[in-house]
């Protein structure tokens, strides 16, 4: 890690840890969300959690690319696909790797609460010319196009969901990507991205056939790196 990483690292944490510690709902979340799947306390994971996340924040922003994981061969370019993920890792960074890989991404965006959160993150969207789609026409046509489709399923409330009980009871998730993906007829697929305790990035692509295989897959990652996923918010 760079000094320049190290630096941007601790400033993240810094405002994790004073964001969390300011909002006691957000703490109480992390410990009864983090009790409801793995069936124990933990008083003290939001400070790993926020430890972790600050780190892939850092590696985010500072767009370290240099690397380019290898794509399963099912997912063809010009053949279009819904991917699905969680706020999970880096996956903010999973669009472009698809994009300098050769092929047309478009990733599903709601507004921001804050509008300089908001200008980062369409700065790093954008990156490798990444699509940025709001509308269900708008990702529609996209997908019918030959375009890989990305979504990150959780911490949106502002759209139509449905629960997945898998997680635990009322945890709820996005309902568009599966519309989408059945009326372009197009085939669906987890992806999650984190970085390795050696800093190299990993990227884990599974073709899936419906909510609830997204929902156990993405438990299992969740369930081996829990300090990877944004435990608040759901």
């Amino acid at each position: 890690m760079t000094v320049r990483e190290r630096l941007l690292t601790s400033g993240f944490r810094c405002l994790l840890l004073g964001y969390l510690l300011r909002n006691k709902g957000y703490r109480k979340e992390i410990e009864n969300n983090y009790y409801a799947l793995f069936k124990k306390r933990s008083h003290k994971f939001f400070s790993r959690n926020a430890k972790r996340l600050s780190e892939n924040f850092a590696f985010t922003l500072l767009g370290n690319r240099d690397f380019l994981p290898e794509i399963p061969g099912e997912v063809q370019s010009g053949k279009g696909g819904v991917f699905l993920t969680l706020h999970f890792g880096i996956w903010e960074v999973l669009p472009s790797i698809f994009a300098r890989a050769g092929f047309r991404v478009g990733i599903a965006v709601s507004s921001q609460k804050y509008s300089l959160v908001s200008r980062i993150l369409e700065r790093i969207r954008r990156r490798d010319g990444v699509f940025l789609v709001r509308s269900v026409p708008e990702m529609l046509s996209l997908v019918r196009r030959g375009f890989l489709l990305g979504f990150a399923v959780d911490n949106t409330r502002r759209v139509e969901r449905f629960s997945l009980d898998i997680f635990w009871r009322g945890f709820r998730i996005v309902k568009t990507p599966f519309v989408i993906a059945e009326r372009a007829k197009c085939p669906l697929y987890s992806i999650f991205g984190f970085l390795s305790r050696e800093k190299k990035v990993v990227v884990k692509i599974e073709r899936i056939n419906g909510p609830e295989e997204f929902a156990r897959s993405a438990l299992d990652f969740v369930r081996e790196y829990p300090e990877e996923w944004v435990f608040w918010g759901k």
